[in-house]
């Protein structure tokens, strides 16, 4: 049995490191511990509210918003991007309120990967930039 074993845990390491094993693992655990919340979620910056939504998505912890329940006027573009192995390209906002500035504390995926797909473009934040709360 030991030997089996061995064996299983050696193969399972040799695989483990592969793209394709990866993102097939990933999937499934992406399908696994995406929770679509039923409650109403809302994000509160500089005490303006710039998003709320009752269709949020948690992954690894992070709230990820429809696009369309956020507030446009509190958004900027910023050139900041970084890269998720199982995720893809994330692309980050800069939260704006008069002459107050928030670089690079909201992200989303605009063409993530087949795991990621249900949060295209779903806009996640930095939480200690900003609050987040269910009502």
């Amino acid at each position: 049995m030991t030997a089996m074993f061995d064996f299983l845990e050696s193969l399972f390491h040799r695989l483990f490191f592969t793209e394709i094993f990866l993102n097939s693992i990933l999937s499934r655990l992406f399908i696994i511990y995406v929770n679509i919340k039923q409650q109403i979620m809302r994000v509160i910056w500089n005490n303006q509210l710039i998003a709320e939504s009752d269709k949020t998505i948690v992954v690894e912890n992070n709230y990820y918003f429809p696009p369309e329940s956020i507030h446009q006027s509190f958004f900027e573009q910023n050139n900041k991007e970084t890269f998720c192995p199982w995720k893809g390209k994330a692309s980050y906002y800069n939260l704006v309120h008069g002459e107050d500035k928030a670089e690079a504390a909201a992200w989303y995926y605009p063409e993530p990967k087949a795991a990621a797909s249900n949060i295209k473009n779903h806009v996640a934040f930095d939480k200690s930039v900003v609050k987040i709360e269910d009502i």
